[in-house]
């Protein structure tokens, strides 16, 4: 994630008032969200990752940091094959996604703000690997919801892109070639935080 995309998910939670995030996939932008914490008490953030090793990386920080709190849950979801092929994916028929037994957090949590920087996807054997973020995603947000997806412009990346936008609900506010970053909304009336 570019220090831009940083500074667009941070204006989005100050400016639009965001206060549900879900984050797939840890790393910086769970430090400055997370720091974000201390200063907005009604902030509550859920960060998902399939790595316990970088989650202990990135949770002795948070620690370290004191940024610690009772309103950020850390989950480890496995990544597991998905049963089922997707008709969007073209070449990879058998991806590996976050665990949908360890997300069943939509019950009750409805994100108005989803960072998408998991699962791994960088590779050409898993570069459709975010793609199923549509199918998990949709049932659970809310009427208001921000999406930033890092590394919109590789295949994979950009085909979750368009299926959200393929969703009548859904508009690209941003492509920012140089953050690397879409910014896509399913309402209208906040403010563009460019």
């Amino acid at each position: 994630m570019t220090p831009q995309s940083i500074v667009y998910i941070l204006n989005e939670i100050i400016i639009n008032q965001r206060r549900r995030i879900l984050e797939l996939g840890m790393g910086i932008s769970t430090l400055f969200s997370a720091k974000l914490m201390q200063e907005i008490p009604d902030l509550q953030l859920i960060s998902v990752d399939h790595d316990q090793g970088w989650i202990d990386i990135c949770s002795s920080q948070l620690q370290s940091k004191g940024l610690n709190t009772d309103r950020h849950q850390i989950v480890h979801a496995s990544l597991k094959e998905i049963a089922q092929p997707i008709s969007e994916l073209s070449e990879h028929n058998k991806i590996a996604y976050y665990d949908r037994d360890a997300l069943s957090i939509g019950q009750t949590f409805k994100p108005d703000l989803v960072i998408i920087d998991g699962p791994p996807a960088w590779r050409e054997d898993i570069s459709e690997a975010r793609v199923p973020a549509y199918d998990l995603l949709l049932p659970i947000l809310s009427e208001d919801t921000t999406l930033f997806i890092d590394d919109y412009q590789r295949k994979g990346e950009s085909k979750l892109v368009s299926r959200f936008l393929a969703n009548p609900s859904w508009t690209l506010s941003l492509s920012d070639p140089e953050a690397n970053v879409a910014i896509l909304r399913n309402s209208s009336g906040h403010y563009n935080i460019i």
